[in-house]
């Protein structure tokens, strides 16, 4: 009886181990699959994990897989059960918080009043679990500059965050002082950050977003020459980016380009086809030069 057990319990164990290496092995995979943009495989694999077990990682990614065929419904929902059962991984709660800010542009007010306090819930527990997290406190700061006081904004509060990260990031500390001097209509003190920033840069191919800010900075300042220069060093870091082509597009447009700007909207839309902003504009301007 006493061997018989022994034998049961190491045959038990040799197939919990088996099922714990089978489903990391999924897991890897499914992960190998999402890194080289293979999504829909990708999720079926994480949805057999996620149907099958109690798996924080498989919800995670699952989620993430969702949010960027821009369900943003079930990427609330996997990303949710996520941190339902593991609470402790900042991620789960950056890309939550991504989820939940997407879903609440496209909802009505009162939705996106009750929004907003799970939002600002997710970023503020990030910098809870790591008080050195860039991406939490951005996403407190932006939040904070946004938001009416109502829904917690406030720009004393943001102008906190700003402190916080010319300490652990000066660059991202630099743009968040550039958009509160916006905010506040000081726009010498806001194009003397961007300035400054813009130095640092180094032609950097990871922040190319930058130089959309700051276009757009200028192009409400109606310095549009420069604004157009900005926007093509973005195009230069992101040429195979829709974004990119379609605010040169903006740029070149507010100039008086038009030409020109019907070429960078149609280069959008072909790297991006589902760019609608791209494609109303090129209608407009369609529009527009039939009546003339």
């Amino acid at each position: 009886m006493k061997t018989f057990r022994l034998t049961f319990l190491s045959i038990f164990f040799c197939l919990f181990l088996i099922s714990q290496i089978r489903a990391s092995d999924d897991l890897d995979r499914g992960i190998q699959l999402f890194n080289q943009g293979k999504f829909e495989q990708a999720k079926a694999f994480f949805q057999a994990m996620v149907d099958d077990e109690n798996n924080a990682e498989a919800n995670y990614y699952l989620g993430r897989v969702y949010f960027i065929l821009n369900d943003d419904d079930k990427a609330v929902d996997y990303l949710e059960e996520a941190i339902d059962i593991d609470d402790s991984k900042a991620d789960y709660h950056f890309w939550l918080a991504n989820a939940l800010g997407r879903n609440a542009q496209h909802s009505n007010v009162l939705k996106q009043a009750w929004l907003a306090h799970k939002i600002l819930k997710e970023f503020e527990r990030i910098v809870e679990l790591d008080p050195k997290n860039v991406k939490g406190h951005v996403g407190c700061a932006n939040f904070y500059l946004h938001a009416p006081s109502i829904m917690g904004g406030g720009l004393d509060k943001a102008r906190k965050e700003a402190e916080i990260l010319l300490k652990l990031d000066p660059m991202q500390g630099r743009l968040l002082l550039a958009a509160i001097f916006e905010k506040e209509g000081k726009t010498d003190l806001a194009e003397k950050e961007y300035a400054e920033y813009d130095k640092s840069f180094n032609d950097s191919t990871d922040n190319y977003r930058f130089y959309n800010q700051y276009g757009y900075f200028l192009l409400k300042q109606k310095k549009y020459d420069k604004a157009i220069e900005m926007f093509r060093k973005q195009v230069k870091l992101a040429p195979d980016k829709a974004n990119p082509h379609d605010s040169l597009g903006d740029g070149l447009r507010a100039a008086g380009h038009i030409k020109e700007a019907l070429a960078e909207y149609k280069r959008a839309i072909q790297i991006d086809p589902g760019l609608k902003a791209s494609t109303e504009k090129i209608k407009e301007l369609i529009a527009e030069q039939d009546k003339n």
